[in-house]
């Protein structure tokens, strides 16, 4: 079990595998931009990818872990639990400035994004009940991906895909 700082947290041997076969799948589309939080497993699980097409990796510190959602800082302490709804709210309302950043800088594209699974739920659960869309399930194991698609017009769709076939467990 890793004791350390958590962004330093390298990927197992297993994860190392299981980024190598991800990047595979991903990888059979074009792909325009890769961004990740600056935890070392997050990069390091994109890197086959960025091998693969030829691209680096940029980091975006509003994509980082968010400490089993505890309250912004400055909110800690005033009537609200140490982790829950409210930091669930403030790390999805992160993703999505994040997001906002990235289509700033690459409005069209497809964008291969890694970050945290705290992060990610609480994101698309946001963005379908803000877009009234349908949630789409969790996933049951390691080995699926959500896609989040934007229409120029602001529209938007969320599916989760996989399993990825021979995915490593």
């Amino acid at each position: 079990m890793w004791r350390g700082e958590q962004n330093l947290r390298p990927l197992s041997d297993l994860g190392e595998s299981q980024a190598k076969r991800f990047s595979e799948v991903v990888a059979a589309a074009p792909i325009d931009a890769l961004v990740s939080s600056p935890a070392q497993r997050c990069q390091q699980t994109l890197q086959p990818l960025a091998d693969a097409i030829g691209t680096s990796i940029r980091t975006l510190t509003d994509l980082r872990e968010t400490g089993g959602f505890a309250p912004p800082s400055g909110w800690a302490g005033y009537m609200l639990p140490s982790d829950g709804p409210v930091g669930g709210a403030y790390a999805a309302g992160r993703l999505t400035h994040a997001l906002e950043e990235i289509r700033g800088a690459l409005p069209e594209g497809r964008i291969v994004l890694c970050t945290h699974g705290d992060i990610v739920p609480a994101y698309i659960a946001f963005v379908t009940g803000a877009h009234g869309l349908d949630l789409p399930p969790l996933p049951a194991q390691r080995g699926y991906w959500y896609t989040l698609e934007i229409e120029s017009d602001g529209s938007m769709a969320a599916r989760l895909n996989g399993p990825i076939a021979d995915f490593p467990l």
